[in-house]
């Protein structure tokens, strides 16, 4: 990531108070992509887990 990014993800923060008010603005600047960014690197390390339970479980 880059710096300005980063110094704008923080601006962020400073800037509303609540959950609420901030989920708004990333809704008003970034739109439906901006809710899901960077969920990918969330999930990652839970899919493999996940497959090799599901395997195992039900299988």
């Amino acid at each position: 990531m880059n710096l300005l990014y980063v110094a704008n993800r923080v601006l962020l923060l400073l800037l509303h108070n609540g959950t609420i008010q901030g989920l708004k603005y990333i809704w008003r600047t970034e739109g439906f992509k901006g809710m899901f960014k960077e969920n990918g690197t969330n999930c990652a390390p839970i899919v493999p887990n996940s497959v090799v339970k599901f395997f195992f479980i039900w299988l």
